[in-house]
């Protein structure tokens, strides 16, 4: 359950806030475009207590030493990166260093493609450069996602600047050209994290973009090319690229330039729900060097999918405390699910709501090595949506300043001026 130390909003300022919320990128002509959301340290902390009891019964749950079938590789230079199944099929493709694999049901090899090592450098563009001296680099998987409606398979690797190129889900040997378009990140540790989600644009064709989210890996001089997280074209003839209506108002979001090598961004998990976009990440307390100490936390971002402009671009901080106090502040991995029976009753959600699962370690000191003991949590989305909605009123009725996302690229951070917008709130 959550812990809420602020009065219900009233349901049709929240109507009122969400419509306004995510059409704020329509209302940019206004003489000082008004920037929602907000992110305050005291209001936006999603504090839940997950019960061993409700834990355990997942693990019962579990068909415990029942394997279906299994695959393996004795070759050591092979580490296994990506799973992603084909539900429609059945089919289960693997992203690995130097190969992609390609099972079906009863995992069996069907194809597998091997995609390096290759001759490549840092220094040079996914096309390639001549004035460089090259070297065998292996290819880590970076990014394996299903297009079901483009009927391909999706796989980036760390060589070529994090270049992409689509595989046929049928024979992941028929495959189009590398895009020469850095997406994913360049080395094998920075974490890139990527799914296809809704886009509603307006006056913008795509209904469905590809969202990415890429940690500076420092490595080279085109890392400035990859935002933190945007928007990415599915169309063809704009494969990857960055989604834009005009210089002003791109789908991305950017850690300030004079942060981009100190303040590193984990992104661990992504998804959509409803009318947004999330990305749950761990990052530093502060961005500030000083305050080193103060460790990392992990938190939601979220981005209205009507956004082109990534204006309504906002944070809160995610917490899982213990029985004991114990604060696991470092999420390993998450999912999101629909709430059935014993699970949606504890949430106090109706049977289907979506819901964010999310497996945390606490740190063993400041830093992001995970100590030995973890635990599960989990939030339901209304409640998330509840937390922005709150910090998105502050906002705007002048409680807090800025969104306390002062590592994040232009004005994202500020609030409105009280007065200057027309929208109030009671």
């Amino acid at each position: 359950m959550f812990q809420n130390t602020y009065n219900q909003l009233e349901e049709e300022d929240d109507e009122q806030a969400k419509r306004f919320y995510c059409n704020e990128t329509e209302r940019r002509k206004r003489k000082r475009p008004v920037k929602a959301g907000s992110q305050s340290s005291f209001v936006n902390v999603f504090h839940t207590v997950l019960l061993v009891a409700w834990a355990t019964s997942i693990c019962q749950a579990q068909h415990e030493g029942s394997v279906v079938a299994s695959y393996r590789t004795y070759n050591d230079s092979i580490n296994f990166t990506h799973v992603v199944v084909d539900y429609q099929t059945g089919r289960v493709y693997v992203g690995a260093t130097n190969w992609l694999y390609q099972f079906n049901s009863s995992l069996d090899v069907e194809f597998n493609v091997r995609t390096g090592p290759v001759e490549d450098s840092i220094q040079c563009f996914p096309t390639g450069c001549s004035d460089q001296q090259l070297s065998t680099a292996n290819n880590v998987n970076k990014v394996l996602v299903i297009d079901h409606e483009a009927g391909m398979l999706i796989a980036c690797g760390s060589v070529h600047q994090g270049a992409c190129r689509r595989h046929s889900l049928q024979d992941i040997g028929n495959h189009e050209k590398l895009v020469p378009v850095p997406v994913a990140a360049n080395d094998e540790n920075s974490s890139t994290y990527a799914f296809i989600g809704p886009a509603r644009y307006s006056g913008l064709l795509p209904s469905r973009v590809l969202y990415v989210a890429t940690t500076n890996s420092r490595l080279g001089p085109y890392r400035d090319v990859v935002p933190a997280i945007c928007s990415r074209s599915l169309e063809p003839g704009k494969l990857f690229t960055i989604i834009e209506r005009s210089f002003s108002s791109i789908a991305r979001v950017d850690v300030s330039f004079h942060l981009r090598d100190y303040y590193l961004v984990n992104y661990v998990y992504g998804f959509h729900s409803g009318d947004y976009v999330y990305y749950a990440t761990v990052q530093r307390k502060s961005h500030l060097r000083a305050l080193e100490e103060w460790g990392y936390i992990t938190r939601l971002s979220r981005i209205c999918v009507s956004d082109v402009g990534y204006d309504t671009y906002t944070e809160v901080t995610l917490q899982c405390i213990g029985e004991d106090g114990t604060d696991f502040n470092l999420l390993q991995d998450a999912s999101v699910v629909r709430a059935a029976g014993d699970l949606a009753a504890d949430l106090r959600v109706d049977p289907g709501s979506d819901v964010l699962i999310g497996v945390f370690a606490a740190s063993k000191d400041h830093t992001t090595r995970p100590s030995a003991y973890s635990a599960v949590c989990a939030y339901s989305l209304s409640e998330i949506e509840q937390r922005f909605t709150e910090n998105i009123h502050m906002c705007y009725n002048g409680s807090v300043l800025t969104r306390d996302m002062d590592y994040i690229a232009g004005s994202i951070n500020q609030c409105p001026e009280p007065g200057v917008s027309d929208l109030l709130f009671s």
